[in-house]
């Protein structure tokens, strides 16, 4: 949809809330678009958000505040919101996930995100950072910060209320899209999280709670929020439906018995993008229409969508495999943390449900519960992408691997290259493990099995080892100096000893190593 039909909407509907349903209809459209233009996105949660997106950008932000999305999901329905109102480049809505066009998740390289989306959890505390700044700064802004009901699994959440409240941040309102689908699942059947208000309440925040499709409600919310809690800071809980506004992808329209949303990434099927793309124009048509205006007139694209990948499934491979091993070994055991697809741990699940862990949200907690898996002689294996499983929990790997705990953490879509997902899935050093690890990687079908084939009992096997899923070749470092230097004593005239002295090792004595934070080997002793 041009941002010619954006403007006329724009400034032909009158009436507040109609033309928050016409832009948001066609914002939607445009997401749709652009996520099948580029062969994968994220529909789901940008569609749930749109409305809340809408009111924000055309009627609640002044030209001080700030917005920011926490969940990263949403992006594309961001993209979608700001090139209709022209604060990014038309051209843009056609270069989703592409170089020099627009990310996958928010990245500050983009104008008008202020923050990258790293794993998830870390906006309720970066808005408080900005908070803080402004205040020595003698300015005033309020900051907004979007975030997902699964997202709020993390720790990190709850370590940043209590300091916004003694604070007393009135500046900070934070809006949680509460879909209730965490990527492909419910939360409620992941780690449920009871009663979200109460856990705010508890630390202090102002609660308020909308239905977050209600324009009528969610600006009664924000009204609230500015009249009845200015002294403190606020959580809005939006509640929504994951796909909402297109009953091709709303939740909504799932089968009772089904735990899998087909549409949280990932680019539709061709006959489910026309039946979508019909939906969504007659949508936003009954709007203009009903308000006076002509019908809207989309723009054909000659732009094809991308070629989808063909070949095996490096994910569906490991996990057939990880299946063939734990069928002939019933010690190990499959954690996931909410990428069940992605790490290939869909068959594990269906053949073997009483050894699979769905951790949720919270890759610390995921490898603590593995030490306690490892003490009473199981073996887990440990999933996650790459870069979310080397770096915040990388404390508690050390920790297990100083216990001599035997687990295995595979982490997908690492490598030398930036997944098109963008910097939130950036390649890792995971294959530089710290403490006594041994490491593989892995980019074909045979060495994956390899890669899930326990060592054999017969030798003493690995205290922890992680496998990076990539094309680059990677080899366990030793941490540790590993050779004594010879102790060389002296002799006294009267027939006794002084007291020892160790040489110095030579250089040929000693072996490189390399930390887990350093690819340069540390200096000798003195």
């Amino acid at each position: 949809m041009p941002t010619g039909e954006f403007d006329r909407v724009l400034g032909g509907i009158t009436d507040r809330h109609e033309r928050l349903r016409a832009f948001s209809a066609l914002s939607r459209f445009n997401t749709l678009y652009m996520v099948m233009k580029a062969g994968s996105g994220h529909l789901g949660s940008s569609f749930s958000a749109a409305d809340l997106v809408s009111r924000l950008l055309l009627d609640e932000l002044a030209d001080v505040d700030v917005l920011f999305s926490s969940k990263g999901h949403d992006a594309p329905g961001l993209y979608a919101a700001l090139i209709g109102l022209g604060r990014l480049e038309e051209d843009l809505v056609h270069r989703l996930r592409r170089l020099g066009g627009l990310p996958g998740h928010p990245d500050v390289r983009t104008p008008h995100m202020p923050f990258n989306t790293g794993s998830l959890g870390m906006g309720i505390s970066k808005a408080k950072g900005l908070v803080l700044a402004n205040r020595m700064l003698g300015l005033h802004q309020r900051v907004f910060v979007l975030t997902g009901d699964g997202e709020l699994q993390e720790g990190q959440n709850y370590e940043a209320l209590g300091g916004a409240v003694n604070a007393g941040m009135g500046e900070l309102t934070v809006i949680v899209d509460h879909n209730g689908i965490q990527s492909d699942t419910w939360v409620r059947d992941v780690n449920d999280l009871g009663d979200l208000e109460a856990r705010f309440a508890g630390f202090g925040w102002a609660v308020l709670r909308c239905d977050g499709h209600d324009f009528d409600q969610i600006g009664t919310a924000f009204r609230q929020r500015a009249e009845q809690y200015a002294g403190r800071p606020a959580v809005i809980i939006a509640d929504t439906v994951k796909g909402g506004g297109c009953p091709a992808f709303a939740a909504t329209s799932m089968a009772p018995d089904e735990w899998r949303y087909r549409f949280h990434s990932g680019a539709p099927a061709p006959e489910v993008y026309e039946r979508a793309r019909d939906e969504l124009l007659a949508s936003a048509d009954a709007v203009v229409t009903r308000n006076g205006l002509a019908a809207l007139t989309p723009r054909r694209s000659d732009e094809r969508p991308s070629a989808k990948a063909t070949g095996p499934s490096l994910p569906d491979a490991y996990g057939r495999a990880l299946v063939d091993v734990a069928l002939r070994d019933e010690r190990i055991v499959a954690m996931d943390a909410d990428l069940v697809l992605d790490t290939g741990l869909v068959p594990f699940m269906e053949r073997l449900p009483e050894r699979f862990i769905e951790c949720g949200i919270a890759e610390q907690d995921m490898v603590s519960m593995a030490s306690g898996l490892a003490a009473r002689g199981l073996v887990p294996f440990v999933h996650s992408f790459s870069c979310f499983l080397h770096a915040r929990p990388n404390e508690h790997i050390y920790n297990n691997a100083t216990e001599g705990r035997r687990v295995v953490y595979v982490g997908s879509l690492a490598g030398c290259c930036l997944p098109r997902r963008g910097t939130r899935t950036r390649p890792s050093g995971m294959c530089r493990p710290s403490g006594p690890c041994r490491a593989w990687s892995s980019s074909s079908r045979p060495a994956r099995s390899r890669c899930a084939r326990p060592s054999s009992t017969a030798r003493p096997p690995p205290t922890a080892s992680t496998c990076g899923w990539s094309a680059r070749p990677c080899r366990p470092r030793s941490s540790r100096w590993t050779r004594t230097p010879p102790v060389r004593r002296r002799w006294r005239s009267d027939g006794g000893r002084s007291c020892a002295r160790a040489d110095p090792p030579s250089p040929s004595a000693r072996v490189r190593s390399f930390s887990a934070n350093s690819c340069s080997p540390p200096r000798p002793p003195t």
